[in-house]
C-alpha cells in the first residue's frame, strides 16, 4: 500500500514542482520515509498561503475533492482534502492549533524545507521531523507518532535541532518546550 502511496506522492510532487509552488512534505509518510513509522493514514502537505489556490487548481482535477469537516483544535487559514488515485491528501497553510489555552501558528516557509527526498523519480521538499514531533504533541490523538519520533530522536538524536528554535520563538505549552529542551540538550552532547 505504502508503494501506492509513494506513486501518487511522485506524481503531484512532480506537478507541483511544475508550477513551482512552495510546498513540503510533512505528517505520518513523511515519518514513514524517514524509517520512524510503518503507519501512513494519508499523505500531509504543508504549502505557504499565496500558493494555496494554484496548488488548489493543480490538485483538484486529479480527483475528489472533500468538504472541510471543522475542528475545535485547529483554527488553520486554508486546508482542503483530497482523494487522489485511491489516496488521501490533507494539504494546509496556515497551520494553527489550539491546546491548553495556547494557540500556536506554524510557520511554514522556504526555511522550513529542510530536505529533497527522492521519491519514484522526483524529489520531494520534506518539513523537518523536529516540526512534527512539535505539532504533533498538541494533537492529543498522536501520542503514538510522539513516542514513536521521541525513540526516533533517541537513537538517531535530532536531525535538524535548528528548527527546534525555530519552532519554540512562539508561546509553548510548558510540557511541550520541556520536551524541546530534553532533545536540544541531547542534540549539544
Amino acid at each position: 500500500m505504502h508503494n501506492q502511496k509513494e506513486n501518487v506522492l511522485a506524481k503531484v510532487a512532480a506537478l507541483l514542482s511544475e508550477q513551482q509552488i512552495i510546498w513540503a512534505l510533512g505528517g505520518s509518510m513523511l515519518l514513514h520515509c524517514n524509517g520512524v513509522t510503518d503507519n501512513v493514514e494519508s499523505i500531509e502537505l504543508v504549502v505557504v498561503p499565496e500558493d494555496f489556490e494554484k496548488l488548489d487548481q493543480v490538485l483538484s482535477p486529479l480527483g475528489e475533492k472533500r468538504p472541510r469537516v471543522p475542528s475545535p483544535f485547529y483554527a488553520t487559514r486554508f486546508f482542503s482534502e483530497y482523494i487522489i488515485d485511491g489516496v488521501e491528501f490533507d494539504v494546509m497553510s496556515g497551520l494553527m492549533l489550539h491546546f491548553k489555552g495556547f494557540l500556536y501558528r506554524y510557520q511554514f516557509d522556504r526555511s522550513a524545507i529542510v530536505s529533497m527526498l527522492p521519491v519514484g523519480g522526483v524529489f520531494v521538499p520534506c518539513t523537518a521531523l523536529e516540526d512534527w514531533y512539535v505539532l504533533y504533541q498538541m494533537m492529543p490523538w498522536r501520542h503514538d507518532r510522539v513516542e514513536a519520533l521521541e525513540r526516533y530522536f533517541a537513537s538517531h538524536g535530532p536531525q535538524h535541532p535548528e528548527r527546534f528554535s525555530v519552532l519554540r520563538q512562539q508561546p509553548l505549552p510548558p510540557a511541550v518546550l520541556t520536551s524541546i529542551l530534553r532533545f536540544l540538550g541531547l542534540a549539544r552532547a
